[in-house]
């Protein structure tokens, strides 16, 4: 039984070891500086800025383009009623089907559209340099 103890224990004790020893002790200079980036929670801010941004920029471009849209709907009844000539009762079905497309085109709205295009495009391009400043930051650190 004490074998098996001092056989177990010596097990977990080189488990340890090797756990310790899988560590890597040497970094080179380049992978430094791509886990400081990774890891960097305003350099990863800064990054999903720009990706909103970018997205931003995407949508304001798509409303100039005209859109168009196709609707259908259908109602199905069914009734049980009195007819007021016969005085018998019947039972009724009635169905009714709509259908609608619609387009809309902006034609001129005081060049809204365009200054926000012009507008994002700004902001995106001033998050990119963001994200680029402060990885110069990093660097220089």
């Amino acid at each position: 039984m004490k074998k098996n103890k001092k056989l177990f224990l010596i097990l977990i004790a080189w488990l340890i070891c090797l756990s310790v020893n899988a560590q890597k002790t040497i970094w080179t200079l380049k992978e430094c500086i791509d886990t400081a980036f990774k890891n960097n929670i305003s350099l990863n801010i800064g990054q999903l800025t720009g990706q909103t941004n970018k997205v931003n920029l995407e949508q304001s471009k798509a409303a100039v383009l005209p859109n168009l849209n196709f609707t259908d709907g259908h109602n199905l009844s069914s009734g049980y009623s009195l007819d007021p000539y016969t005085y018998q009762y019947t039972t009724q079905n009635l169905s009714v089907n709509n259908a609608a497309l619609t387009s809309t085109v902006t034609i001129f709205n005081g060049n809204l559209l365009v200054n926000t295009i012009r507008q994002n495009k700004l902001m995106y391009d001033a998050s990119m340099l963001d994200v680029e400043k402060q990885k110069t930051i990093l660097l220089l650190i």
